[in-house]
């Protein structure tokens, strides 16, 4: 996990690699990701998390998906690229 890697996923056993280019939807840990997604099964930026914590002051991963969306949506190990739950990138954006 690489941020400054244009390497998106590689497989040490088959050598098998796609670079950022290759991928649709933008990494959340690469630097130059634009947008910076924070949770992929609510499609919430970092930037909307910081909005929310900052104006509307709300601390809490699940209260900042509720304000967004109105409803939370948990299908990480279909639409996080990492395969697993997006709290990692969206508490570092708290």
């Amino acid at each position: 996990m690489n941020p400054d890697c244009d390497v998106a996923y590689y497989n040490l056993h088959t050598g098998v690699q796609f670079d950022k280019t290759d991928v649709r939807v933008p990494i959340w840990f690469k630097n130059d990701a634009d947008p910076k997604i924070a949770c992929y099964c609510n499609n919430i930026t970092e930037q909307q998390v910081i909005a929310a914590v900052t104006q509307d002051n709300l601390p809490a991963m699940n209260d900042i998906i509720t304000h967004i969306n109105g409803k939370m949506v948990a299908v990480c190990q279909y639409k996080d690229p990492m395969g697993v739950c997006c709290s990692r990138a969206f508490n570092e954006a708290i």
